[in-house]
């Protein structure tokens, strides 16, 4: 599975490397991992008004929410990153040809049929399975939900980065 990465260095800041010495280097992890955890937010944004999959889809690249709620930030060693833990999210993103479905998300659809059209048991089955032959013959559109915020989470990151660097400066 792709997975999309930015990866922010210290070097971009070099003019306060001077000023700051050996303070430059924790200040910048922080807050890189500050700005990660801006990035949340602005996924979870992108993720309201993210464009349909589909010519049959609306706005919004999620349904229960599960997708949305799944936006985290970790801590590295060096830094932060930002990701979505749903299994499905680089399809999200990137989309699908038109190819068979998995047995996985056929279980997938199973639960979302029973949410949406509130059948179950062999009902359900039956109207999955219908829909997974569906999905064979369409491909899915990337909604390049994370790709397409690299900038603005550049830019919240760099934000957070600044402020920590500004306050190594101001410290004695």
């Amino acid at each position: 599975m792709a997975t999309v990465t930015i990866d922010m260095s210290a070097s971009e800041w070099v003019g306060y490397v001077k000023k700051l010495g050996e303070r430059l280097y924790p200040a910048a992890v922080r807050g890189v991992r500050a700005g990660a955890l801006r990035c949340i937010p602005i996924m979870q944004t992108r993720t309201d008004f993210a464009p349909p999959a589909s010519d049959h889809g609306s706005v919004g690249a999620f349904d229960t929410g599960l997708y949305k709620a799944a936006w985290q930030s970790s801590s590295l060693a060096n830094g932060a990153s930002v990701f979505n833990s749903r299994p499905y999210a680089a399809v999200i993103d990137y989309g699908r040809r038109a190819a068979a479905v998995s047995r996985a998300g056929i279980q997938n659809l199973e639960q979302w049929v029973h949410r949406k059209l509130n059948l179950s048991g062999d009902a359900a089955k039956a109207a999955a399975f219908a829909i997974a032959k569906t999905l064979e013959k369409r491909p899915l559109r990337a909604r390049e939900v994370m790709s397409g915020g690299t900038d603005e989470m550049t830019d919240a990151v760099q934000a957070e980065v600044r402020v920590e660097l500004d306050r190594e400066l101001t410290r004695k």
